[in-house]
């Protein structure tokens, strides 16, 4: 007899066993939204290329690149090849019409000088370029994006463009440009930005796009959802009582952060979840919830 009740008293040890102590956390319901990177390029939309209005000399040039400059700004003073080869004579041969041969180039819009195509004494043709003019409010960005993904975008998409140095510029995606980059596969698509700082062309920046949101989304921290080795099964370890946590096999969704979208099953609000002491446990388990 008293063996047996020695027997008995070894299998009653489980329910008196210590339990690991477990944190907790709720399902939460909200918004969740995941996003692609993808390289962008700065560029200008609108170029003023100034002409020569005649055949002749650049006698003088008043403006170098990089200077911002105005509608109306004297660019470059130019002589026509008659008067230069005159000389004097043109005053005498007028007949006081005071012709000097000499003419001045003016700019036909504001922006900044990005190239002056000739130096003091060159001969330039009528409708020889002069200098280029970009217009700042035109500045753009051409994205490079992946064939592949070409169904993410579309027209007034937002973009978040980050500069090298951190800089944020906000931009919305204009319209894709019908050459696409035949090495790469990628398709280039115009974002327009609003009024910044100048920002020459060329200048490389990091286009986020937003590919999925949901605003009714089951999100639950990473730490409490867990997997095979090989990633092909998620489940979590949800809390049924106070005390009795079970393997429940989930099916994921997005992430953005430190957040998983749970697709599968439906969960109610108050749900408990593990999210310590859940790593490498049975299917069933008694646990000591010590946070909440």
């Amino acid at each position: 007899m008293a063996g047996c009740g020695g027997g008995s008293d070894e299998n009653s040890t489980d329910s008196k066993s210590p339990r690991p102590e477990v944190e907790i956390t709720s399902m939460r319901v909200g918004s969740i939204v995941d996003r692609i990177e993808v390289s962008a390029t700065s560029t200008f939309q609108a170029q003023n290329v100034v002409k020569s209005p005649i055949t002749g000399f650049i006698v003088s040039i008043a403006v170098s690149p990089g200077q911002l400059v105005g509608r109306g700004t004297l660019l470059m003073t130019l002589q026509t090849k008659e008067s230069r080869a005159l000389g004097n004579a043109l005053d005498s041969m007028s007949g006081g019409l005071k012709l000097s041969g000499i003419w001045s180039v003016k700019a036909d819009a504001n922006g900044f000088v990005s190239e002056v195509s000739h130096q003091v004494g060159d001969y330039v043709p009528e409708g020889e370029s002069l200098a280029t003019i970009v217009q700042q409010h035109s500045l753009a960005f051409v994205l490079n994006l992946p064939f592949e993904w070409r169904s993410l975008v579309h027209v007034g998409l937002p973009v978040e463009l980050t500069m090298s140095d951190g800089t944020k510029i906000q931009g919305k995606a204009a319209n894709p440009l019908p050459q696409a980059n035949q090495g790469a596969q990628t398709i280039p698509w115009l974002v327009t930005v609003g009024p910044t700082k100048f920002i020459p062309a060329g200048i490389q920046a990091l286009a986020t796009i937003p590919s999925y949101s949901s605003r009714q989304a089951q999100l639950l921290p990473k730490s409490a959802v867990l997997s095979n080795e090989t990633e092909t099964r998620y489940w979590v370890m949800h809390l049924v009582d106070s005390v009795n946590a079970i393997k429940m096999d989930v099916q994921l969704g997005h992430q953005s952060g430190d957040s998983v979208e749970i697709l599968q099953p439906k969960f109610k609000a108050n749900d408990k979840f593990l999210v310590s002491g859940n790593y490498g446990v049975p299917d069933t388990l008694l646990v000591k919830v010590i946070s909440k």
